[in-house]
């Protein structure tokens, strides 16, 4: 569905409440299409394009391609002729060897005692209704640092991050073994042309690790690299696959959720045709899962943390993201240093949630960067 609306001489928020309520509305699978389009002006010379989709129709990175495609049939350009198809993939999937990938995930899951349940460390149950969103934000300092020791480390800045949050999950648990779900591409490097081609590619793996005390901080994120390459060669198993394989069948194996962005959605609206400019994008993607990290490298580091405002108060993100913020400046200081050092009970300009004293995180926290936002619409504003 497409329609226009005219919301010049609207207050501000009017087109946020559109949006909300527009996503709100979600989508019944039985009917397509799983995809709305609104144009929204909002001033004589600028409109809002909000384009709402069902995750199942595709990923990030294939509506980033797709935008792209627009812009390019918007100026008068064929785009180029794909190399793949998408039931090449579906192709692919079908020949790969299940037994393999079952025989990994089972001796994968052999490490992990139990489910990690982060939202029991908060033990927060309210009447609280929908999700809420806190952003942190690493200024370009703290994001070059971090860039740099990933460099010198030979590892990605996605894996300092997985270490970091591998570290507060075990702080926050007491679980020697813990787990989240990450996100991965799931586009296989052997299909030609794979990385050009729209559909649904994405699937979330659990990530499960036991970070040690007397590991160096070298050690440990060499570990979770190597963690992740081997993860490669199975990321194709569905999670219910490999749910359905863990000791307590069938059973959700955690309650988080950690998605590192790569969209090259900013480079498609730098190839917008001349006379039309885009501004404000903004991109909301809702899970299921009580709490999802989303983590954009640009000049600056972002995290947003979405969470669901029944299990987590905003209190409490805000003291969660900034002992995450600790943790990763921390690790970053030092390749020789422990990953579980001496610490201090965190001091916080808010209060502390109560934690029993081997929950408490064991480092102090320092000052942070950050600001709190909302995104309620995919959105980008274009005016010409």
């Amino acid at each position: 569905p497409f329609v226009e609306l005219d919301a010049r001489g609207k207050p501000e928020s009017w087109l946020d409440d559109w949006a909300q309520a527009d996503r709100q509305q979600g989508f019944d699978l039985a009917q397509g299409p799983l995809l709305r389009l609104a144009v929204v002006r909002t001033a004589d010379d600028a409109w809002q394009l909000v384009y709402t989709s069902h995750h199942i129709l595709m990923d990030g990175w294939s509506s980033s391609r797709l935008l792209g495609e627009v812009l390019q049939r918007y100026s008068g350009q064929m785009p180029p002729k794909q190399a793949g198809r998408y039931r090449d993939y579906i192709q692919w999937l079908q020949d790969q060897d299940a037994d393999i990938s079952e025989r990994f995930w089972t001796a994968e899951l052999a490490k992990l005692d139990e489910p990690t349940r982060l939202l029991q460390a908060f033990k927060t149950s309210t009447d609280q209704q929908g999700y809420g969103d806190y952003i942190q934000l690493i200024d370009a300092d703290g994001t070059r640092r971090l860039s740099e020791f990933a460099r010198e480390q030979h590892v990605t800045l996605n894996t300092l991050v997985q270490s970091a949050w591998l570290l507060l999950l075990q702080r926050y648990t007491g679980q020697s073994s813990v787990t989240f779900g990450a996100t991965v591409a799931g586009r296989p490097a052997e299909l030609p042309g794979v990385e050009e081609q729209l559909g649904l590619f994405i699937n979330t793996l659990p990530v499960i690790a036991s970070p040690r005390s007397e590991q160096t901080v070298g050690d440990w994120v060499q570990q979770v690299q190597a963690k992740n390459i081997a993860l490669r060669e199975h990321e194709h198993t569905p999670l219910y696959t490999i749910q359905r394989l863990a000791r307590h069948s069938g059973e959700a194996l955690f309650d988080n959720i950690l998605v590192f962005e790569n969209y090259p959605v900013s480079e498609a609206l730098q190839r917008a045709p001349d006379g039309l400019t885009f501004s404000d994008l903004r991109n909301q993607e809702q899970a299921h899962y009580p709490l999802t990290l989303v983590v954009e490298a640009n000049d600056v580091l972002s995290v947003r943390f979405s969470y669901d405002r029944q299990h987590f108060s905003a209190e409490g993100v805000l003291q969660l993201a900034a002992h995450f913020d600790h943790l990763l400046q921390s690790l970053s200081a030092s390749a020789a240093g422990r990953t579980h050092p001496a610490g201090h009970r965190p001091e916080l300009g808010c209060r502390a949630i109560e934690l029993p004293a081997a929950q408490q995180p064991r480092q102090p926290v320092g000052p942070q960067t950050a600001r709190a936002g909302r995104r309620p619409g995919c959105s980008g504003r274009a005016g010409g």
